[in-house]
């Protein structure tokens, strides 16, 4: 298996295999709007290459800055588009794309990373862990528009 970057011609290929990993076919963007996609920045999403060449698995990062304490602005990746096709999963895909990753974001000098997921428990290992438990907002309904 070898983990390397994409380019923007994977795009494509890219949001296939992310969303085969997740079970889901895509829909094309409705007329005047774009695809989550389009926010993708492709030189730093990875895939995972089987030997016959063919993904079977995606992670992707954005940059962003975070505030911490003090009003410092830090950079930040925020890792998202993470997933591994069922057929490779539990053969060491994921943790070879998180390493790679990982790595990848060090060298950026980014020293914090940010992940939203839907099985938060799976990343602990890669040191992820909760930032919140609970949230919530409320919205004067006067001040809310749809």
């Amino acid at each position: 298996m070898e983990i390397r970057p994409t380019t923007d011609q994977d795009l494509d290929l890219f949001v296939d295999t992310l969303h085969a990993a997740f079970g889901r076919f895509p829909e094309p963007p409705k007329e005047g709007s774009t695809g989550w996609w389009s926010a993708l920045e492709m030189d730093r999403n990875l895939f995972a290459m089987a030997a016959d060449g063919r993904p079977v698995g995606t992670a992707g990062a954005y940059s962003f800055e975070l505030t911490l304490p003090g009003d410092i602005l830090v950079p930040a990746a925020g890792v998202t588009a993470v997933g591994v096709l069922p057929s490779h999963r539990r053969q060491g895909v994921l943790s070879a794309m998180m390493r790679h990753q990982l790595t990848e974001l060090r060298a950026r000098g980014e020293f914090l990373s940010v992940l939203l997921a839907s099985e938060a428990l799976i990343y602990r290992r890669f040191g992820y862990g909760p930032a919140t438990y609970t949230q919530r907002l409320t919205v004067p309904r006067h001040r809310g528009v749809l």
